[in-house]
């Protein structure tokens, strides 16, 4: 039987006007394409939105399920992350570098967006 050593290689958060998102990105030796999973929330009261959607590279679009939680594979290499939801401002990463075998937790919390729509 194999085991698979795993550490915690890089985390942190960042926060701004629009809100804020977690990272904690988590190594192994598998050769498994870097999974990306996580959630989508409201920065008060910290509840999940059930319509959010994570862009990826401003190319592709993942949703979120009912719950506000996300799952969805990249192929290795330097992506940006957006989170976005309907009346919410928008949050986007930094530049995070995937390897094969990374675990990424990504956590958005957006700011209700107050601008007229006049």
């Amino acid at each position: 039987m194999a085991t698979m050593l795993s550490c915690t290689a890089l985390k942190g958060t960042q926060t701004g006007k629009n809100g804020s998102y977690t990272f904690e990105i988590n190594r192994t030796k598998s050769v498994n394409d870097p999974v990306i999973y996580g959630s989508i929330t409201e920065v008060d009261p910290n509840r999940k939105l059930k319509i959010g959607v994570v862009k990826v590279d401003l190319k592709h679009i993942y949703h979120a399920d009912a719950d506000g939680n996300f799952t969805f594979k990249v192929k290795p290499g330097k992506h940006r992350f957006r989170g976005l939801n309907i009346n919410y401002k928008q949050v986007e990463t930094k530049y995070l570098n995937t390897f094969k075998g990374d675990s990424i937790k990504l956590v958005f919390k957006l700011n209700q967006d107050d601008t007229p729509l006049y």
